[in-house]
């Protein structure tokens, strides 16, 4: 975990009959470190201790503290592995709760220490909820992500994301892939196919996803290891899905997938 200076920045939403503003905070990396939400209610200050070396491979949340800045405490804390495991929050008192995923990573359900479920949870395929079970408070759900209940967004890091547009809330700070429109446009979710795709970073994972696949490719083939030992079929599936981004910037044998070896 790090500490970081941070820089400020604000959003300022209007809504029917309620006006709030939610001026943040981020670290030199650009990772949201606090949120305070003025509305005719008062101010609420939440702060966000944030891990970027762990298994997930993505910053993510490990506390989140309540209350003025130096005078806050901890409201919520979670656990990882690969993915999130377990929030641990203060309601009347600390309740624990598990999340169980899907194959996509969405949160489908919360259970609590005795693997009772005790909440449910429906999207579509950009992450509208359309079905909502249990009153356990929870801000990661679709694709297990953070969603802001205040700006009504998902908050992938880099940009806010709008599940009733698909869209971004800004401009992809990434230029794209000529060979891939998709990744053209500066606002689209995963390319417009958020069933097959993410984008956790807010900066194209789709494409990132790809470079991987790429460079597993061309480490492969620069290396000449090439042979019998690696399985054919495991290899032109990555070769396809390198295809789905564009002809890739190394010369694969085609024929190997449809003849049989080189």
């Amino acid at each position: 975990m790090t500490y970081r200076r941070t820089i400020r920045r604000g959003i300022c939403l209007g809504l029917i009959l309620v006006l709030f503003f939610c001026p943040l905070a981020r670290d030199a990396f650009g990772n949201r470190v606090s949120k305070s939400v003025t509305n005719t209610s008062g101010t609420t200050t939440t702060q966000y201790l944030v891990d970027d070396l762990n298994p997930t491979g993505y910053p993510q949340v490990v506390d989140e503290l309540t209350g003025p800045i130096g005078s806050s405490v901890v409201q919520r804390t979670y656990t990882y592995g690969l993915q999130r495991i377990s929030q641990d929050q203060y309601i009347s008192g600390w309740a624990l709760s598990y999340y169980q995923y899907d194959g996509g990573g969405s949160v489908r359900q919360l259970t609590n220490s005795v693997g009772q479920v005790t909440d449910s949870y429906e999207y579509d395929a950009f992450g509208n909820s359309f079905t909502k079970q249990g009153t356990t408070p929870n801000n990661y759900l679709y694709r297990g992500e953070q969603y802001d209940s205040d700006l009504g967004l998902y908050y992938l890091r880099a940009r806010y994301y709008n599940p009733a547009t698909g869209r971004f809330l800004s401009r992809d700070p990434l230029d794209g892939k000529a060979k891939v429109p998709a990744t053209l446009h500066k606002y689209l979710y995963a390319g417009g196919d958020p069933f097959n795709k993410i984008d956790p970073t807010g900066k194209g994972m789709v494409e990132d996803a790809f470079q991987r696949t790429e460079g597993v490719i061309i480490d492969v083939f620069s290396n000449e290891i090439l042979g019998e030992e690696i399985d054919k079929i495991l290899l032109c599936q990555a070769f396809d899905l390198l295809m789905e981004a564009g002809p890739p910037d190394v010369e694969f044998p085609w024929w190997y997938c449809e003849v049989g070896s080189l």
